[in-house]
């Protein structure tokens, strides 16, 4: 069983998918740096018993027009914005892959660094969910993201282990909206527990009494 609900709240995700700086092969120091954001049919574990997945076609529609390369989601460290024309983005197989080139500040030097170093080696991505559905699997519960409505940033980062969420001047988080459908749907399959076994239990009431004979 599964249900489907939307969702439209500022959420956060971190992959540990590959992250590199190109070099070009000369001499001169290729500056451009590239990587995943996001992983299609990949499911990663979000705590607490929850294991998310991302869908093939999610980003079909999604809005992806103004897009900022953030270091560690720090807005404070604007590192290329697709809107300018220095960041970006193509969607392929694999999920969303991005590429910029580091620019030449402080920031921009030391992001490249630890890139190079492998001392940074994952990405993250911030977004908005539009539709998602839910399920629960060997006592865990599923997400599975079907339609993003909004791609906000994506990001080189240093600690990806823990994903974090947001809550937006909206209110409910995305994880207390998705803890309701996932509750709905534990419920739903509770009352489905309940009904089967209690037209179990009619069944051997009836079965219990003894057969009266109705011939004459």
């Amino acid at each position: 069983m599964s249900t489907r609900q939307p969702q439209r709240k500022f959420e956060r995700r971190f992959f540990s998918g590959p992250i590199e700086v190109r070099m070009d092969g000369t001499e001169q120091e290729n500056r451009l740096i590239e990587g995943y954001a996001l992983l299609f049919n990949t499911p990663y574990d979000i705590g607490e018993d929850r294991i998310e997945e991302i869908a093939s076609g999610s980003l079909d529609g999604a809005d992806m027009s103004d897009v900022v390369a953030l270091f560690n989601h720090d807005v404070n460290i604007p590192l290329a914005r697709n809107s300018s024309g220095t960041l970006t983005l193509s969607v392929d197989e694999r999920g969303l892959k991005y590429a910029f080139n580091a620019p030449i500040s402080p920031n921009g030097d030391n992001v490249l660094e630890a890139v190079k170093s492998r001392t940074v080696k994952q990405s993250s991505f911030g977004f908005e969910c539009d539709e998602a559905d839910y399920t629960i699997q060997e006592g865990k519960r599923h997400r599975r993201i079907t339609k993003f409505k909004k791609i906000w940033d994506v990001s080189p980062v240093t600690f990806p282990a823990s994903p974090e969420t947001e809550v937006d001047s909206r209110g409910m988080s995305p994880d207390e909206a998705s803890n309701g459908a996932w509750d709905k749907l534990e419920m739903s399959m509770e009352n489905e527990k309940i009904t089967a076994l209690r037209s179990a239990e009619v069944r051997v009431i009836l079965a219990s009494y003894p057969q009266q004979n109705t011939q004459i």
